[in-house]
């Protein structure tokens, strides 16, 4: 597996730490045997440590696989953990499996939080990170007409702290007022409420 080293530094009384190094899958580079500057990665914020999480996508046997990485991060160093998912995506019109983007990967402490986009929905699961296979997904925005989600997740705007985050996510809408993200507001209890800004 190619990875790519993302860096995380911790401060304290306004000094900071040594860097600690956290390794994590990476696309090779255009044209090269060598990793790609890291992308679509999230980063959690906690007291005294941090998490880094992405998710990779890849097909085995005509089926939608996931690998979903955490490296958690502490001033002595990080600790990488990953699962690995089938068949995220819904059904598409066809009646196929939809094959979708892979997923935003957010550590919200006692659970992983991830969000994709699958036929025009938003799907979300939150579990500890090795639950995440058994965990049901939740189908959201219900009851929201006219909006149509991008599927590419990289494009999402996140601010997380500890065991909450709110989510900016990318849409296209339609009909008299036309916003233009959704905010998704979720915490590690599962709690999770989707908004339209005004």
């Amino acid at each position: 597996m190619l990875t790519a080293s993302g860096w995380v530094a911790f401060e304290s009384g306004g000094v900071f730490s040594k860097a600690v190094r956290a390794e994590l899958p990476a696309k090779p580079a255009l044209g090269s045997a060598e990793p790609a500057a890291p992308e679509g990665f999230t980063l959690s914020c906690f007291a005294g440590r941090a998490s880094l999480g992405v998710a990779r996508a890849s097909l085995r046997g005509g089926a939608d696989h996931h690998e979903v990485h955490v490296a958690r991060c502490a001033p002595s160093g990080c600790r990488s953990e990953h699962v690995e998912l089938e068949r995220l995506g819904g059904m598409n019109a066809s009646g196929a499996r939809d094959r979708i983007a892979p997923p935003l990967v957010l550590d919200l402490g006692t659970s992983v939080l991830l969000v994709w986009s699958s036929n025009g929905a938003l799907r979300m699961r939150s579990a500890p990170l090795a639950e995440l296979g058994r965990a049901p997904s939740t189908l959201l925005p219900a009851g929201l007409e006219g909006v149509v989600l991008e599927s590419d997740m990289t494009r999402v705007d996140v601010l997380s702290r500890g065991e909450r985050a709110v989510l900016s996510i990318p849409i296209t809408a339609y009909g008299p007022k036309r916003p233009r993200s959704l905010v998704v507001i979720a915490d590690a209890s599962g709690y999770v409420r989707a908004l339209l800004p005004p």
